[in-house]
């Protein structure tokens, strides 16, 4: 989403927790005991768990099946960080908002959200915008674009798990390498879809 002026740089944020459930196994029947074989497919059993969804680790990346929400239209603009120009009028990419990679060396990048797989990605793309919006009313009315971490990585990007105070589930895309160009800005930005946010 838009950067925020409350987030701390990486390493002194609040990871983002995600509430687990359990399921009971599958019976065998009206006051069977627990003892002995259980069968699958049995009338009136539950199916069987899936694998849940890595919880993400502040600084690590994003699992590939959760969704990205950017406020805005899906357009190049909207899916570069900000450019600068120092005193000398040479341009350079803004790196208030980035990652710090192995190297120390901050990656620049710009400020997204992140919701757990399970939804459509206009159902999640709307509640993440309406979220966003209920906190910052300042971008009330304005679409949110979404799209997978998976999708992110295959247009050339990374996204990553970097929470802050104002929002635990706080994410940053950067460009490993930092190079972005209009062209690939606007790569990433195809990634995305665009849905309207509820008022």
């Amino acid at each position: 989403m838009s950067p925020d002026p409350d987030r701390k740089p990486p390493g002194s944020g609040q990871e983002a927790g995600a509430a687990s459930s359990s399921s009971s196994g599958p019976t065998t029947g009206p006051g069977s005991a627990a003892a002995g074989p259980q069968k699958s497919g049995v009338a009136g059993s539950s199916p069987p768990n899936k694998e849940p969804c890595p919880r993400p680790v502040k600084g690590d990346p994003l699992p590939d099946q959760y969704m990205v929400h950017r406020i805005g239209v899906n357009s190049p603009e909207n899916f570069a960080p900000k450019v600068t120009k120092d005193k000398k009028g040479k341009e350079k990419v803004e790196t208030t908002v980035g990652v710090v990679n192995a190297t120390g060396k901050k990656e620049p990048g710009f400020s997204t959200t992140s919701s757990a797989p399970g939804q459509s990605k206009e159902a999640a793309g709307q509640h993440a915008g309406k979220e966003f919006c209920d906190k910052y009313p300042s971008h009330s009315g304005k679409p949110v674009s979404t799209a997978t971490a998976a999708e992110i990585r295959k247009a050339g990007f990374e996204v990553i798990h970097d929470p802050t105070t104002n929002l635990p589930n706080h994410a940053t895309i950067i460009r490993p390498g930092g190079q972005w160009t209009p062209e690939n800005s606007a790569k990433l930005a195809s990634a995305f879809e665009t849905v309207k946010v509820p008022q």
